[in-house]
């Protein structure tokens, strides 16, 4: 029986609530999802939070999992999620300061940037098409080069730059529509 079989076998079990098939479940996979998550959240403690949430978030929804897709890629898509979700909550500053260095690149406004708290500019980022906030936090906040995005979103290298770039784009007018909405309210 190959991986994607043992897979299969484990999962029809856990949704008829086999609490042994998790338990085998997690083990075989806790390792390998807890090296991603590590890379994603920086510290030991933050990576075991964020494996614990995949996880939960892996078990509540197996009953979506496809069995004509690899399984592996599935909660390694399902574990990159939940790691960012947890990283974007806890490193706000880290968003202020990326927001800076595209306002540097892009010529966005930067006293618009000195007005605006993370939460607003979270706001913006969370505003963002799944796909682009994905590419446009694994680039920026992660430090990821397009050739490692795509290899780990299974997309191609030139998808992964047009979306950051399309991610820039979008935030950078939504911020110039701020900036002129402040600017007419202050007339």
């Amino acid at each position: 029986m190959d991986s994607q079989e043992r897979d299969i076998v484990l999962i029809d079990r856990c949704l008829k609530s086999d609490q042994r098939a998790f338990h085998e479940l997690y083990q075989h996979y806790s390792s390998w999802l807890y090296a991603l998550c590590i890379r994603y959240s920086g510290t030991p403690d933050d990576a075991q939070d964020a494996l614990q949430e995949s996880f939960i978030n892996i078990f509540k929804n197996l009953h979506q999992y496809s069995r004509e897709s690899n399984f592996k890629a599935w909660i390694k898509r399902i574990t990159i999620h939940t790691s960012l979700a947890q990283h974007k909550k806890k490193n706000a500053k880290v968003y202020r300061q990326m927001t800076e260095e595209i306002a540097e690149n892009d010529a966005i406004h930067t006293d618009l940037l000195s007005e605006l708290d993370a939460d607003e500019i979270l706001f913006y980022i969370n505003k963002l098409s799944p796909g682009r906030k994905q590419i446009f936090n694994a680039y920026y906040v992660e430090g990821y080069n397009h050739r490692e995005i795509a290899e780990l979103l299974g997309i191609s290298e030139g998808t992964s730059k047009s979306q950051l770039h399309d991610a820039k784009r979008e935030l950078k007018l939504a911020l110039e529509r701020t900036a002129s909405i402040a600017q007419q309210q202050a007339l």
